[in-house]
C-alpha cells in the first residue's frame, strides 16, 4: 500500500547508492551504503532497514537499489528516488517500499524405468499427470479448493504467485504406475539433524512434539542457578589498557598480569569454556594535545578460544602474548583518554573517522599488524566488519562476531579497563546515566576531571556506551592508579564497573591494593602500583578473584528465547528478576505450530543480553498424512526447485489368470480389477479379438470407479456346442482407454466322439 505498516519489517542488508550519473549502475567511483541490521546495542531503537549518506554538497541527487532476485517485485517507482538537497538539508524520509516477488514450485515428473528413485539420463517425462498441493495435507486431492496442475509434454509442471509458507507437493499417481519417489513417510515430518545437548541444571532435559498448523502446546520449564561453579558456561575476558606516555610505567604490570590471569582462570573455572582478546586506547588523533598517530581504540586481538573448535591453548596464548607486546605508536599527549570511545568500538565495532574524510579505513583494515603500529595520522579506528586476520604477526581470526571485539554468542564478556586518568567523550545532554536494573549515577561521577569534546563532535557519549555495555551483558572491571574513591580515575571506573553491575556479589572482602578493599556489594576497582611493583602477582589474584566471583555469584534477570527466531513463542513471566546462587526460574512456555518441522533451543538468557545461562534442546514436527510427499519451504521471494516425482509402469489390469480351459458347451470363469484407482470412473471392454468363433464372453463391459477399482469383477467365457471334434482357441482382449490391454488365451475342450468314417472308393 505504499506506507509502513506495524508489522513491515525493515530490510537490513540492501545496496543503496548515489547514481551520480543516473546510468542505472553502479560505479565504481560512486558512493554506496547498506541498510542496517537492528542494533543489539540500542534496544529502545530498530535501525533494520536504515541508511545514510552523509557530507554531501547541495543538489539532486539519484538514489537507486540494488535488489535481490527476491524483491523484485519492488515497483519501479520505489527502485529509484530523486532527492534534492539545499546546503544544510537533512532528508531522513527518503524510505523505499520493497516488496517480495510471489514464491513459485517447480519439478519434473518422470518415469522412472529403472525403478531405483533416481532420475536418470534417457528417463522421458510424464505428460498430463495432476500435481497439486495438499493444503490440509490430509492426502486427499480436492480439486474444487486446491491448487493443482498437470505435467506438460516433458513433464514439467509449476506453480507460481504462491503466499509465502510451507507447501506439501503432491501426484495423482497415473492408472498402471505406481510412485518410486519421493520415499518421503505420512505420520510426523521431524526435522533433520540432530540436537544440541543440554547446558545447564535444567528441566526438562527434552521437549518433542508434533504441533499442526495454529496448533499449540504449554510446557512448565526451569532452570537452577548452580550454588557453585560459573553460572555460564562460555566467559570471554578482553583486556583494554591505556598505552599512552602517563601510562608508560603502568602498563608492563599491566601486560605481565594477563598471561597470569588466563593460567589462574583456567584452574580456577575448570569446564568454563574461556576466550581472551586484547586492545589498547590512546586518544583522539590529533586532536588536544595527541599526536596525530593516536587513536581511540586499537584492536590487537579479537577474542580467541582454545574450545573444541577453536584454537590450542597454545596458539592462544601465543596469539595472546604477541598483542600485549604490539605497542601502540600515539604515546598520548594529554591526559583524558578515550576509555568511553574505546569501549563503545568494543560494543558496536562501527569505527570512528578520525578525519571526517568519510572512510574509516585510513589507517587500514582491521586485525592487521601494521594498522596496529603504523597507522598514519587519519586518525581512524576501522570498522570491525572490515577485519582480516594477520597469521604472520600472531593475529588470528575472532572465534566470536559479535560486537567490536569478536565476542562469541551465548558469552558473558567480562572487560578488565587500565587506565590513570579521566575520560573524555561527547556530550549528550545528560544529568544522569542509567545503568543496570535501572541504577542510575550522576553524570559527574564519569566525568570527573574528563573532557566534553571529541573531533567533530562525532565520539561516543557515555549514555549510549553504558546502553550498549549492559546489552552485550558486559561487566567492566577497573584497574587505576589512584586510591581515594573521589579521585580520577577510580572514580569513573568505579561508576562504569557500578553500571554494568561488576559488584562484588560474594560474602568475601576481596583485596585490591588499596586501603579500601572490596567489600561486599561494592564494585570491582583495582590499584596498579608503580613500575616493577611486586604487586603484580596480587593484581593478578584480586581481578582473578573479581572475575571467578562475577561468574559464579552474579544476581540476574532471567528471560526465555528460542536460538532460531523463526520459532513463535510466549512465556509468563515475561522475565523473573534478582536470581542468585542456587535459585530456580520456571517459566510457563507455549509453542505454535507454523506447520514446519523445527529443532532449536529453549535458552534461558540475561535479560536483554545475549549471556546464556542454560538451554533445553527442542524438537517440533508436523504431522503429515500419507506417502510419497514433496515438502517445500517458500519463504518471502522463495522459488523452490526439484519437487519431483517419479513413477514406474506396471501392469494396468490385475487378472486372476491369463490362461483358462473352457469345456464345449460349457463356461469358465475369470476376475479383472485395476492395479490403481482411477480419476475417474473408466469403462473396461472385454471382447473376443482373435480365434474360434464359439468361444464369446459373457460380458462385455466392466464399470469401474474409485470405490470399487480393486473389487475383482468376474468375467465369463462360454464355448458353445458344436458338430466338429476340433479342440478350438481363442484370444480375448481387456482393454480400457489410455491403459495397457492384456490378453486371456481361452482353450476349448472339445466333448464330440470320433465316429465311422467311410470313404467311397468305387461305385
Amino acid at each position: 500500500n505504499g506506507a509502513r505498516d506495524a508489522s513491515e519489517e525493515g530490510l537490513p542488508n540492501i545496496t543503496v547508492f548515489l547514481d551520480l550519473n543516473d546510468d542505472g549502475f553502479l560505479d565504481e567511483d560512486e558512493p554506496s551504503t547498506v541498510t542496517s541490521q537492528d542494533l543489539f546495542y540500542t534496544p529502545d531503537v530498530d535501525e533494520a532497514g536504515t541508511y545514510l549518506f552523509e557530507k554531501l554538497a547541495g543538489g539532486t541527487y539519484v538514489v537507486r537499489q540494488v535488489l535481490p532476485d527476491v524483491l523484485s517485485a519492488t515497483p519501479t517507482s520505489e527502485r529509484v528516488k530523486s532527492v534534492s538537497l539545499g546546503p544544510t538539508d537533512a532528508r531522513r524520509d527518503i524510505d523505499s517500499a520493497d516488496r517480495y516477488r510471489a514464491s513459485e514450485i517447480h519439478g519434473v515428473k518422470f518415469e522412472d524405468i529403472n525403478g531405483n528413485g533416481a532420475h536418470d539420463s534417457g528417463e522421458p517425462g510424464l505428460n498430463g499427470v495432476t500435481i497439486f498441493l495438499d493444503l490440509n495435507r490430509d492426502n486427499i486431492f480436492d480439486a474444487d479448493v486446491e491448487p493443482w496442475t498437470t505435467t506438460a509434454a516433458d513433464g514439467s509442471y509449476e506453480f507460481l504467485g504462491l503466499a509465502s509458507g510451507a507447501y506439501v507437493v503432491r501426484e495423482v499417481v497415473p492408472l498402471g504406475f505406481v510412485q518410486t519417489f519421493p520415499a518421503t513417510l505420512g505420520g510426523i515430518l521431524w526435522p533433520e539433524g540432530s540436537s544440541n545437548p543440554v547446558v545447564g541444571n535444567v528441566s526438562p532435559s527434552l521437549i518433542q512434539a508434533s504441533l499442526a498448523q495454529g496448533e499449540t502446546l504449554t510446557q512448565s520449564v526451569s532452570l537452577t542457578l548452580p550454588t557453585t561453579g560459573a553460572l555460564t558456561d562460555m566467559v570471554d575476558v578482553f583486556l583494554l589498557f591505556d598505552d599512552t606516555g602517563s601510562f608508560r610505567f603502568n602498563s608492563p604490570i599491566v601486560r605481565a598480569a594477563f598471561p597470569n590471569i588466563i593460567s589462574e582462570l583456567q584452574t580456577r573455572l575448570p569446564g568454563i569454556d574461556l576466550g581472551f582478546g586484547v586492545g589498547r586506547l590512546e586518544e583522539y588523533g590529533g586532536f588536544a594535545a595527541e599526536y596525530t598517530t593516536g587513536r581511540p581504540f586499537v584492536l590487537n586481538q579479537p577474542v580467541i578460544s582454545s574450545s573444541a573448535t577453536g584454537y590450542t591453548d597454545a596458539e592462544v596464548l601465543a596469539s595472546i602474548q604477541a598483542a600485549l607486546d604490539r605497542e601502540a605508536p600515539g604515546y598520548g599527549g594529554d591526559r583524558p583518554e578515550t576509555v568511553i570511545e574505546a569501549l563503545y568500538q568494543m560494543v558496536t565495532g562501527a569505527g570512528f573517522d578520525g578525519n571526517d574524510n568519510g572512510s574509516l579505513l585510513d589507517s587500514g583494515a582491521a586485525g592487521l599488524a601494521s594498522t596496529q603500529v603504523t597507522p598514519g595520522n587519519s586518525g581512524d579506528v576501522p570498522a570491525f566488519a572490515s577485519f582480516v586476520p594477520d597469521i604472520g604477526n600472531n593475529v588470528l581470526a575472532p572465534s566470536g562476531t559479535i560486537g567490536g571485539a569478536g565476542f562469541r554468542s551465548g558469552a558473558l564478556p567480562i572487560i578488565i579497563t587500565a587506565t590513570d586518568t579521566g575520560f573524555a567523550y561527547q556530550p549528550k545532554g545528560e544529568s544522569s546515566i542509567t545503568g543496570i536494573d535501572g541504577l542510575t549515577l550522576p553524570t559527574s561521577s564519569i566525568t570527573h576531571n574528563g573532557r566534553g569534546t571529541t573531533p567533530f563532535n562525532n565520539g561516543a557519549g557515555i549514555q549510549e556506551t553504558v546502553t550498549g555495555l549492559n546489552a552485550l551483558g558486559a561487566l567492566v572491571i577497573g584497574l587505576g592508579t589512584t586510591d581515594a574513591a573521589s579521585s580520577d580515575p577510580r572514580i569513573g571506573l568505579e561508576s562504569l564497573a557500578s553500571l554494568t553491575g561488576a559488584i562484588n556479589r560474594t560474602t568475601n572482602t576481596i583485596a585490591n591494593g588499596t586501603a579500601d578493599d572490596i567489600a561486599p556489594g561494592d564494585p570491582f576497582y583495582f590499584k596498579i602500583g608503580s613500575g616493577g611493583d611486586p604487586l603484580v602477582f596480587n593484581i593478578s589474584d584480586g581481578i582473578v578473584a573479581a572475575i571467578e566471583g562475577a561468574v559464579t555469584a552474579v544476581n540476574v534477570n532471567v528471560t526465555l528465547r528460542a536460538s532460531d527466531p523463526r520459532v513463535h513463542i510466549a512465556f509468563t513471566p515475561d522475565v523473573l528478576t534478582g536470581l542468585g546462587a542456587g535459585d530456580t526460574a520456571t517459566f510457563d512456555v507455549t509453542f505454535t505450530g507454523d506447520g514446519r518441522p523445527h529443532r532449536f533451543d529453549l535458552q534461558f538468557v540475561r535479560e536483554g543480553t545475549d549471556v546464556v545461562l542454560g538451554s533445553i534442546p527442542v524438537v517440533l514436527g508436523t504431522p503429515i498424512v500419507g506417502d510419497g510427499y514433496e515438502f517445500e519451504e517458500c519463504d518471502d521471494g522463495i522459488i523452490s526447485f526439484e519437487s519431483n516425482f517419479g513413477n514406474q509402469r506396471v501392469a494396468d489390469f490385475i487378472l486372476s489368470s491369463r490362461s483358462l480351459t473352457v469345456a464345449e458347451g460349457g463356461s469358465q470363469d475369470f476376475s479383472v480389477q485395476l492395479a490403481a484407482p482411477p480419476v475417474a470412473p473408466i469403462t473396461v471392454a472385454v471382447s473376443r479379438t482373435s480365434g474360434d468363433s464359439d468361444i464369446t464372453v459373457a460380458e462385455d463391459a466392466l464399470l469401474f470407479t474409485t470405490d470399487n477399482w480393486d473389487i475383482p469383477q468376474a468375467v465369463t467365457v462360454v464355448a458353445a456346442e458344436d458338430g466338429d471334434t476340433i479342440d478350438g482357441s481363442a484370444t480375448i482382449t481387456v482393454s480400457a482407454l489410455g491403459l495397457t490391454s492384456v490378453d486371456v488365451l481361452a482353450s476349448e475342450v472339445d466333448n464330440d466322439t470320433q465316429g465311422l468314417l467311410v470313404t467311397p472308393t468305387s461305385l
